[in-house]
């Protein structure tokens, strides 16, 4: 079921929330039918024969109003952004004044001016907003401030390493060091990305795919925070390949963290008041594919291989490198970079990318890339609440 956020009208410096009086029955049967449609598999033919077959007994909308007074109910706008006709990159960022994609060199735009491709981002702010107006979820929402932390013990991302450091530093956005720390709000949302591309209808290799975006609420318990209904799409990589740059779908996502961690006024349903709602994406988590792009790596048969440590693959036949189980060489060097390799830090992977973006040619950004396994700035890194290495 979609949350719904409802509005929140301001009149003479008073704040009223207009709470579920607001729905209509007919709104209640399209809520109804929306879910049916979004969890039940009914074909668009189906729906239109199940319309027509009780025309006469009850009154039932179309899709196409279900959805559009679905997306105001829920105040989730989605934003159409123009990508490569072969899903390379979004036109955002660095790109956003491009005419073609510099990978497959694919023109933007058709002959009538129209983009070939477009990739459809949802909003994450309004997901997280529509939380807060059930008190049931917002009860079960806490869950991240009652986990009992046990000494020793890893039972959630709450005892490790990186949560528990984050809970001692001061956010920092864009460089900027704000005044508040992480997760020092209890209403705080601590959160995953996922994302891995999957092959449509039922194809075998090399067929058109897609890539998921989601995000995974970790302040929801375990055995529920992973279920369908509890997963947080932010978007879907249109195919038919898996994309070059992913960094350049994930800037509007980028965009919405930032504001998220300056705070966003949100109401809360059980307090009744508004509140700065703050969330941070902590872990990210994939495939080695996925993880790899996620951070602009070369990944595995390169050089560097390897996005936590620094150990060098050598090539083997043909065109393929791969990490041997013993040092290659006698060189006391280069014997120690094999029996102890040394760890990657996330420092690194925001140097690299410095030194890369400066560079004036295409060779030498290359070489670079040759040299550290990286290739350029990470996806999310307006917030400093990741680690890469």
């Amino acid at each position: 079921m979609v949350n719904l956020y409802c509005g929140l009208h301001t009149q003479t410096n008073v704040t009223m929330y207009i709470g579920n009086s607001i729905l209509s029955d007919e709104d209640r049967d399209n809520i109804q039918m929306f879910n049916i449609l979004m969890t039940g598999h009914i074909s668009w033919h189906t729906y239109s024969q199940m319309r027509f077959a009780f025309r006469h007994k009850m009154n039932i909308d179309s899709q196409y109003i279900i959805f559009q007074r679905i997306a105001k109910l829920s105040g989730v706008k989605s934003q159409f952004i123009d990508c490569c006709k072969n899903s390379c990159i979004a036109y955002t960022s660095k790109y956003v004044h491009f005419q073609s994609c510099p990978f497959c060199r694919e023109a933007r735009f058709n002959q009538v001016g129209k983009p070939h491709r477009q990739f459809m981002y949802l909003p994450l702010i309004p997901q997280l907003r529509g939380y807060f107006q059930s008190v049931q979820m917002i009860q079960i929402l806490s869950y991240r401030v009652d986990y009992d932390l046990r000494k020793g013990e890893v039972c959630d991302v709450f005892d490790g390493n990186l949560y528990q450091e984050l809970l001692r530093c001061r956010v920092v956005v864009d460089g900027e060091e704000l005044s508040h720390q992480y997760f020092s709000d209890s209403r705080d949302i601590a959160l995953g990305f996922c994302t891995d591309s999957y092959l449509l209808f039922r194809r075998q290799r090399k067929g058109p795919c897609g890539t998921p975006l989601l995000l995974q609420n970790y302040n929801l318990p375990p055995d529920v925070r992973t279920r369908s209904k509890n997963l947080l799409c932010v978007g879907i990589v249109p195919g038919p390949h898996q994309p070059k740059d992913l960094g350049s779908f994930l800037v509007p996502l980028d965009d919405e963290c930032a504001e998220l961690a300056y705070g966003i006024q949100t109401f809360n349903a059980l307090q009744r008041a508004l509140f700065k709602l703050h969330a941070y994406i902590i872990l990210k988590s994939g495939d080695i594919v996925a993880i790899e792009r996620f951070l602009n790596i070369k990944g595995h048969n390169s050089i560097f291989p390897c996005q936590s440590c620094k150990v060098k693959a050598i090539c083997g036949l043909g065109k393929t490198y791969y990490v041997p189980l013993h040092p290659p060489s006698q060189d006391r060097e280069e014997r120690a970079l094999y029996q102890a390799a040394p760890l990657r830090h996330h420092q690194d992977f925001l140097n690299t990318a410095s030194i890369i973006s400066v560079a004036n040619t295409k060779a030498m950004k290359t070489k670079i890339a040759k040299q550290t396994g990286i290739k350029g700035l990470p996806g999310l890194s307006r917030v400093g609440a990741l680690d890469y290495a």
